[in-house]
């Protein structure tokens, strides 16, 4: 007699057999990928991720100055974002392509987040990519570049204030992506591609900068050549991405999305508030 729920942030056909009551996804992409593929739910709607918004706040200029300094990073160049796991749907390699065409004198690479290298034999396709993209982060002029790896989740959240620009490559559908809003969040302008549940938070020119979502190499680095010549701009759509962040994706925000979805299952389905399992 218990509604069962099933919150979706991937595009994984569900195995179950058992009937449920509602189905909701992170994002509309979501939501409507388990409706096109004909998930037998009477409800598909969607609740999205959320932030700490008060835990993400944009970088000062001196604590930016800070901690550039504490990881090595130059403070006189534009520095280009990426964080994630280093996984080819993600397309970090296609961000280094870009990259080996932009000048080394005025823009810098920073990778945050896992590389699974190491495991030689194996037969780990993850680990044969990051030995792959290791290779050509190397070929990239000396110290054009630096690898972060892994943070704890307080920790890395708050190096979003080592960059001018988060650039997200993915290959596939991006379900909804964490990364853009917390990077919204703290203040750092995002450039992506259009796949998945991006652009329905993502407004091009006022709250990200978009691409088209197989957009090569030589485009992704005019993309990024086109945002660094305007800082303006830049300040503007942090601004705005912020003020976005904060109307839709805050916890409080989303807990009462949350709370509210909840409440009307329970009372479609008949069971009395307050009752085990209600």
């Amino acid at each position: 007699g218990v509604p069962l729920v099933l919150h979706m942030h991937n595009t994984l056909p569900p195995r179950f057999s058992a009937s449920i009551a509602a189905l909701v996804g992170c994002s509309r992409y979501v939501a409507d990928w388990y409706r096109e593929s004909g998930v037998p739910s009477p409800i598909i709607d969607v609740l999205p991720n959320g932030v700490d918004t008060q835990g993400l706040l944009p970088s000062s200029v001196s604590s930016r100055n800070v901690l550039r300094a504490k990881h090595a990073v130059p403070g006189n160049k534009f520095v280009i974002m990426y964080v994630g796991r280093i996984a080819e749907e993600k397309g970090p390699d296609r961000l280094v392509a870009a990259f080996s065409r932009l000048d080394p004198g005025r823009f810098h690479l920073v990778f945050l987040g896992e590389w699974r290298a190491n495991i030689k034999g194996s037969g780990d396709k993850r680990a044969a990519f990051a030995e792959s993209l290791s290779r050509q982060v190397a070929k990239l002029p000396s110290g054009s570049v630096t690898v972060l790896g892994v943070f704890p989740p307080a920790v890395a959240q708050q190096l979003y204030g080592l960059g001018d620009l988060l650039v997200i490559p993915s290959r596939f559908e991006e379900p909804f992506s964490m990364v853009a809003i917390e990077a919204m969040a703290s203040g750092l302008p995002v450039l992506a591609v259009r796949r998945g549940g991006m652009p329905e938070y993502m407004d091009h020119g006022v709250n990200a900068l978009l691409m088209d979502g197989d957009s090569s190499p030589e485009a992704i680095a005019k993309a990024i050549e086109g945002a660094a010549s305007d800082r303006d701009r830049l300040s503007r759509i942090a601004l705005e991405a912020r003020q976005m962040v904060e109307k839709r994706f805050s916890w409080d925000e989303v807990a009462r999305q949350t709370q509210d979805f909840y409440e009307g299952i329970v009372d479609c389905s008949g069971m009395a508030r307050g009752e085990e399992g209600g």
